[in-house]
């Protein structure tokens, strides 16, 4: 938003925000879904535009009151899509079937050798200090605790696809961990 915009005035009566919500609304929500990238829905876009409006309204009139709210879609829109692009170089992505066969191909890391369990310990405790606590949590629930990731994500209060991803990461943290030091 403008750093200019204030909270205005109430809507005139002969533009009432509910006037202009079933005026605009299908045109704001077919808007939304063709440059929506993915994670936000159209509808909550077209609810959070409505929202701006009435809390930012400027002081001064709007000479046209539609292209103000497209205006508004377009930051929205702008904004979101540049957040997902940012989490998405973050995130790196395995298929489940990737992770699995990572994790079976290398049982050492989740089963300690017993003549060097406190090395072992040691390095894994290290290796899984790398990790951010969300991709740890999820990791142990997993692999330690045996849980499902629908019942990681409930625990956790993520949804399932973030504890696929956050596991992937942390199985492919672990396989490219130096394991030869003592």
């Amino acid at each position: 938003m403008d750093a200019e915009a204030q909270p205005g005035p109430p809507p005139q009566a002969d533009e009432s925000v509910a006037e202009l919500y079933k005026q605009l609304q299908a045109e704001l929500h077919r808007f939304g879904n063709s440059r929506l990238k993915r994670g936000l829905s159209a509808q909550d876009m077209v609810q959070e535009i409505f929202l701006q409006f009435v809390r930012f309204r400027p002081q001064e009139g709007i000479r046209d009151t539609r292209a103000y709210l497209f205006k508004i879609a377009w930051h929205i829109v702008h904004r979101f899509n540049r957040r997902e692009a940012h989490n998405l170089e973050r995130m790196s992505y395995h298929d489940s079937t990737h992770v699995e066969t990572v994790a079976d191909s290398q049982p050492e890391l989740w089963i300690g050798d017993p003549c060097h369990e406190l090395a072992f310990r040691e390095q894994f405790n290290h290796v899984l200090g790398e990790l951010p606590g969300p991709v740890q949590a999820a990791l142990l629930l997993y692999k330690r605790d045996g849980l499902s990731h629908k019942e990681i994500a409930r625990r956790l209060g993520l949804s399932v696809n973030t504890v696929t991803k956050y596991i992937g990461r942390a199985v492919l943290h672990f396989s490219q961990a130096d394991w030869s030091k003592p």
